[in-house]
Parts: structure tokens; sequence; C-alpha cells
């Protein structure tokens, strides 16, 4: 499995386990994907060497954003 694949899968099930605290605490996943940078960068540093932390952290940050978007949808 390629970085940008796994990175991807990162991001969504990082956007279920966000969307399943969410609906476990009664709030409803709405609005825009609050995830940060910040966090996506952590979750990419556990994945690969620093040099590459950004451009899988922007990866990560973007599928989480679509998971969330869609899953929000249904």
């Amino acid at each position: 499995m390629n970085l940008e694949i796994l990175a991807a899968l990162r991001g969504e099930i990082w956007a279920r386990r966000v969307q399943r605290h969410l609906s476990l605490a009664g709030a409803a996943p709405d609005g825009p994907w609050p995830g940060t940078m910040v966090e996506a960068r952590k979750l990419a540093a556990t994945l690969q060497r620093p040099r590459l932390v950004e451009a899988l952290a922007a990866i990560i940050l973007e599928r989480a954003s679509v998971a969330w978007t869609l899953s929000s949808r249904s």
C-alpha cells in the first residue's frame, strides 16, 4: 500500500471516529469538518519521516473533510 492511500484511509478513519464520538455524546455531526492541520500533522507523523509529514497531513485533512461531508448527507 502506498503512503497516499494509507493517508487517505487514515483521514477517513479520523472522520468516522469524530462522528462516532459526537453521536455518542448526542450531538449531530453537522457543519464543516472540525479537524485541524495540527491534528492531521500528528497523524501524518505516525506514518512516515518528517519531510513527508506536510504532504501526508494535507491528504489526511482533505480525505477526512470529504468523508465528513459525505457521511453527514446520509
